[in-house]
This record gives C-alpha cells, structure tokens and sequence, in this order.
C-alpha cells in the first residue's frame, strides 16, 4: 500500500483533507487487531465517528481511492438529506453511492422513498428511480424485481427518449456475460447493437460481443469485432479492453 497507493500525491491530499488517518501495527498493537478482527493485512477500515464500519478492503485493491472518495461523496450527501429528506435529486445521488459502496439495502430504500415522494412525477425523475431500482435488484440477485422495475421504466418512456431503456438493456448484457452465459449474451448483444447502434454502451457492448464470441470458440470473429472496435473507437477503454481480447485471440490462433 505504501509503494502503489499511499505514495500517490492525489490520494493522500485526498485522504489528509478528508479523513483521520491511523495507522495500526498489528504485530504492536494486537489487541486493537482481536478488536476489528484482523486476519489478513492490509486490512483497510472506514469508520465513522461512532467507530462504525462503513467500508473494509482486504489486500491490494485497485478500487481503494474510488470506494475513498465514494465514502466522502456520501458524507456530503447524506449531511444534505438532513436538511431536506425529501430531495429527489439528492435521494437518488446518495442511491448512486450506496450502490459503489456495495450498501444496496440502503440504495434500495432511498430509491423506494423516492418513488414513493414522487408519485406524479413531477422532477421527471421517476423513470430513473425505477431504472436504478433495476439496477439495485439486479446486483442484489432479485431478478424478478429487477424486471419488474425495468417494465415500469418501458412504460413510462417507450421510445427511450430519456435514454434507460438501453442503460437496462446493456445491464442485462453484462449480466449474461457476468454469469458466463456467452451463448445468451453473443445473441443478446448483437441485438443491442442492431438497436442501439448510438448508444454510448455501444463500444462495450462491441467488446463483450468479441467476449462472447472468442468463448464460444469463434475466434476469427472475436478478432474482427475487436478489430473493428480498435480501429473505429482508438483510445476509449472498450477499445484498450479490446487489444488485450485481441492478443490473446492471436496467441491462441498461432498455437492452432
């Protein structure tokens, strides 16, 4: 953690500005270790003032400065909800966080009560709550409910005029391919992108399609779609995905 993370200037004027930081020597100081069940280190904790645990990462993680700067954003926010609990816009941002912080019990209650304020729809926020609750669902395993959610969405803005609809149908993509269901998603995803063809998935989804292809043993396919993502999409990081996809497809054709 010293070498890759601490030693970055941004990360540590944003933890110094924005957190009190210890630091605990277990082999010194073994009871605080007994105290917050330490089994591995690095062992990184947030607390709260009370010494409530908001978040924990074991090891060497990438996400640690996003998951740093989520638990900041959402001090903000919530210190915003006291002020007025029933701000749409703000219920839906603290949502956002909770759902980065892997607290999706919390995001789906914020998003419930905003759907619950907003009845008539009078922010024009309502088909966004329901895509997040969607996407809450989805992530917590409640598939039925996520649907559920995502239909109300359908029928709100039909002709995806807001722009969810092809949020929802990218997330069922990634699902499919999350799950390794490489048949489903190769099938699901060519239709995406006959659809949605403008869509600012519409790069991700080209490379999750090479994704699929490649495992379901259509390499030569896999490296056109990649190819063809690279060429037309240089430097975005579906493309940088993509010439990684591509190297090993290559690889494994020589091999052939």
């Amino acid at each position: 953690m010293d070498t890759d993370t601490y030693s970055n200037a941004d990360i540590a004027k944003y933890l110094n500005e924005n957190f009190v930081n210890i630091r605990i020597d277990t082999d010194k100081d073994p009871e605080t270790a007994k105290k917050f069940k330490v089994r591995a280190i690095p062992d990184t904790r947030f607390l709260d003032s009370t010494e409530r645990e908001l978040s924990r990462l074991i090891g060497h993680r990438a996400e640690f400065f996003d998951q740093a700067k989520s638990l900041g954003e959402i001090a903000s926010v919530e210190k915003s909800l006291k002020t007025n609990p029933k701000d749409i816009p703000t219920l839906i941002a603290a949502s956002i966080i909770y759902v980065k912080l892997g607290r999706l019990d919390d995001a789906g209650a914020l998003l419930e009560k905003a759907a619950d304020l907003d009845k008539e729809n009078a922010t024009g926020k309502r088909e966004e709550i329901f895509y997040r609750l969607g996407v809450v669902n989805m992530k917590a395993g409640n598939d039925a409910n996520a649907e559920a959610a995502w239909a109300e969405v359908g029928k709100m803005d039909p002709e995806n005029k807001k722009g969810f609809i092809d949020d929802l149908q990218f997330d069922r993509c990634r699902k499919q391919t999350d799950e390794e269901d490489y048949l489903g998603a190769e099938r699901s995803l060519e239709d995406f992108l006959k659809r949605y063809v403008d869509s600012e998935h519409a790069p991700d989804a080209r490379h999750l399609l090479g994704m699929a292809q490649f495992f379901n043993e259509k390499t030569e396919e896999a490296i056109s779609t990649w190819k063809d993502l690279i060429r037309e999409k240089p430097g975005t990081e579906a493309a940088k995905k993509a010439e990684k996809g591509l190297k090993f497809a290559e690889k494994k054709t020589k091999k052939q």
